[in-house]
């Protein structure tokens, strides 16, 4: 996997891709040092971005900056993805910019479950 760290109006991201699509995406939050670390994580390594990855950081930088993004043609690589995140992320890729229906159990994919809850909150 490559990775890349880049700098938006609401703080540091980190974005990673392979051939199949993009495969991680970190918050603001962290340390530029602990973004990398966390990045690093399977041996991904620190890369120039491709143009397709390049556009979608600005597109990022644009969404962190208030504008109005939709990000639902972004294809993912989920590999090694278990079966729960995979259909929490195919719904929450349906939302749209500005909805609000991100309710528990609704990003729980459905299960009003308090477990369920807890998975789609800590990625468990």
């Amino acid at each position: 996997m490559q990775t890349q760290i880049f700098e938006t109006a609401l703080g540091l991201f980190g974005i990673g891709w392979t051939d199949s699509g993009i495969a991680r995406v970190h918050l603001p939050g962290l340390e530029h040092w602990e973004l990398a670390q966390r990045l690093a994580a399977g041996g991904a390594v620190l890369s120039l971005p491709t143009r397709e990855v390049e556009a979608l950081m600005e597109r990022i930088e644009a969404y962190a900056e208030g504008q109005k993004v939709d990000f639902s043609d972004v294809t993912l690589d989920l590999t090694g993805a278990p079966d729960f995140h995979r259909r929490a992320y195919a719904y929450l890729t349906q939302i749209g910019w500005g909805e609000d229906d991100l309710r528990c159990g609704s990003a729980a994919v459905g299960k009003r479950e308090p477990v369920a809850c807890r998975r789609a909150g800590n990625g468990r």
